[in-house]
């Protein structure tokens, strides 16, 4: 996954895998994080800011600012041009994925 597909829901967390399963599609109240105990939908701001899943990773790359106000953060992050931000919210998003994969996948 990358900030594009971060971006434009084209990845497969629970919000979106949701969406496409069968026989019919998951209510999105149901659609909860399987990298965590917090019974959370494992939604963009989910995983980017609050699962503790990540949070050594996300203290490692890219240190949002204390706020309580996540879907703020998530805007500025998602929209920020600066090249700092981007290459956090990348290596963050590689790191995650790659954790979350072999977590859930085991590859």
């Amino acid at each position: 996954m990358n900030i594009a597909r971060l971006r434009i829901s084209a990845h497969d967390l629970e919000i979106e895998r949701g969406r496409y399963a069968k026989p019919k599609p998951k209510e999105p109240h149901l659609r909860i994080c399987k990298m965590c105990n917090s019974n959370k939908i494992e939604d963009e701001i989910h995983f980017l800011l609050q699962c503790p899943a990540y949070l050594n990773i996300r203290q490692t790359t890219i240190k949002p600012p204390q706020s309580t106000d996540f879907q703020l953060i998530f805007n500025t992050i998602m929209t920020s041009t600066e090249p700092e931000t981007l290459t956090q919210v990348a290596n963050f998003i590689s790191q995650s994925t790659k954790l979350r994969s072999a977590t859930l996948y085991g590859n």
